[in-house]
Formats: C-alpha cells, structure tokens, sequence
C-alpha cells in the first residue's frame, strides 16, 4: 500500500497536539503525489516531524481524518480490532438490546457509525476511505453480532461533500419495515429503512 504525505503549514499543528483527529484543507502546505481520495496519508508538521496517519480526501474539506499517531498498517485487521473493541467498551457500559456501537473518530473509526436495535444493526459511513473498508465493516458486524438484518444509511449529504454516492437499504440479511427491540424496560420500534 502507498502511502501518501500531506505536510501542515507552520503553526497548524496545534489542533491535533490538542487532541484534534481531522486536518482541514486550509492548515495544508502540500499534498504529494501518493495521496489519493480514500487512501493512507501521513500527516507532517512543516519542520517534517511525523504527526499520525489517516484516511485522505482531496474533495473534502476535512483533507485527512487521523487514525492513529503512530506508524502502523491501515488495513482490515486494525479496522476490524477497532470494532471489537468499540462493543466491548459498550458491554462493559451495561448496553445489550440498544446502543450506538461505534462513535466514529471516538472509537477510532473516522467517518464511521454503527446503531443496535436488537436483532439489526444500521451503519452509516460519511468518509471516503472508510468507504474502501465497507465489507470489512459488514463482515465484522455479521461476525459479532449474527444481526437477522444490517441495514445502510449512507443517503446523508455530507457524502456527496466526500464524492460518494447516497445510498440506503439492506446489505445482509432481511431488515423489515418496523424493527422491535427494548431499551432497558421499554419495547421500542424503529424503522431502519
């Protein structure tokens, strides 16, 4: 996998050593070659100190969404840990039958969000590199969860700002019109389509 570099101008670094995770298309001095929309881009401080790693789009105004800080593979092994992990730190907040899965960039996961209704999951994906990890997403959802149906609602338009097409509908699965599912005592009903 190539890796692009996208280098900061001078002083535009202070938001991710604040703890920020995205790289906005005004703080960027240069982008080289090797970047490309959905692909790996490193983040350099001007001076060419490493600063993370992440999903670059040169269509969006978020040009970089941070992964990680350190120098590690962006593949279906990481994106699949993270969603592990993101359900194990539900479970231990006591959700079961309802919750959001996956917070995005909370989780790790940038451009990613994952819903729980029961026996169904709904995903909803808003970056282009995500975008390329989106059998991963479905695959580790099946994986943990064995959901009667996932459904995708990735028709917001804030896609459209990433160049991706909206999208909605049943990717694994039967998804019915009404969904049943309890949040603590309460018998809830959701449409996911």
């Amino acid at each position: 996998m190539t890796i692009g570099e996208v280098r900061l101008r001078r002083g535009e670094e202070r938001g991710l050593a604040a703890g920020g995770c995205w790289v906005y298309d005004n703080q960027v001095a240069w982008v080289d070659e090797d970047c490309v929309d959905g692909g790996i881009a490193d983040v350099i401080r001007s001076d060419g100190v490493f600063l993370g790693r992440g999903f670059f789009n040169g269509q969006s105004k978020i040009v970089v969404r941070l992964l990680t800080r350190e120098k590690i593979d962006v593949d279906a092994q990481l994106i699949r840990s993270r969603i592990f992990a993101a359900w194990e730190r539900r479970k231990e907040l006591g959700f079961k039958s309802a919750c959001r899965v996956v917070y995005g960039d909370a989780d790790g996961l940038p451009g990613l969000t994952v819903d729980k209704f029961g026996d169904y999951l709904s995903y909803q994906i808003v970056s282009a590199g995500m975008e390329t990890f989106q059998h991963v997403v479905i695959n580790t959802l099946v994986e943990i969860f064995q959901p009667k149906g996932i459904c995708q609602r990735n028709d917001v338009s804030v896609r459209e700002k990433e160049g991706l097409p909206l999208v909605s509908g049943c990717v694994f699965g039967i998804v019915p019109p009404r969904v049943e599912f309890w949040e603590n005592d309460a018998r809830m009903e959701a449409d996911l389509l």
